[in-house]
């Protein structure tokens, strides 16, 4: 099983062929990859989308599935996640006539909003959002989540909102290779 294909770099992918393609299986490999090729835009320590090619054009009986239900955002999310990913040029779904990934929010909508903001300096971006997340509070929203690509924009964020009044969780996992012993060893 080959999780987060798109995400596999060449070494453990070229390792994943080697076992799949032993005489043993009589040019049958029982092996499976999963993942979403529109992740693969991110180029994240090596993904590339010819890795989903490559593994059709390798295993030719090979059977797509594209999972059309999310259990985990609303119907909001999932339509402006859909307009975003339209605009890249290479996706398995411009490739493949058979496939669609038209994605259906199993949960019922509950109001849910996206809304796209520009700020011209960061340091706006961070006042307002905090400011913004405030105002709502004061509407009885109950609760607002903030992503963000670094944990320094997190800590920016978190910086005003603690100004602002607003109470915040803020949920960090651990980085080994930002621990003090390992940046001892590296440097």
């Amino acid at each position: 099983m080959l999780d987060e294909s798109p995400d596999i770099s060449d070494a453990p992918l070229r390792l994943s062929h080697l076992i799949a393609n032993t005489p043993i299986f009589h040019k049958r490999p029982n092996i499976r990859a999963v993942g979403d090729d529109d992740q693969a835009i991110y180029r994240f320590q090596g993904a590339n989308l010819s890795n989903a090619r490559q593994f059709i054009e390798s295993y030719t009986d090979t059977k797509l599935i594209v999972l059309t239900r999310n259990y985990r955002s609303e119907q909001a999310i999932l339509d402006t996640a859909g307009a975003v990913t339209q605009q890249i040029e290479h996706r398995l779904i411009n490739e493949f006539e058979s496939l669609d990934k038209n994605i259906v929010a199993h949960r019922t909508s509950q109001n849910g909003q996206v809304e796209h903001l520009q700020f011209p300096t960061q340091t706006e971006q961070y006042s307002q959002l905090a400011q913004k997340i405030s105002n709502d509070r004061k509407k009885s929203i109950r609760s607002t989540v903030v992503l963000a690509r670094k944990h320094e924009s997190l800590e920016n964020i978190a910086a005003e909102l603690n100004a602002a009044g607003v109470p915040i969780r803020y949920e960090r996992s651990s980085n080994i290779l930002e621990h003090p012993v390992v940046q001892l060893v590296t440097d």
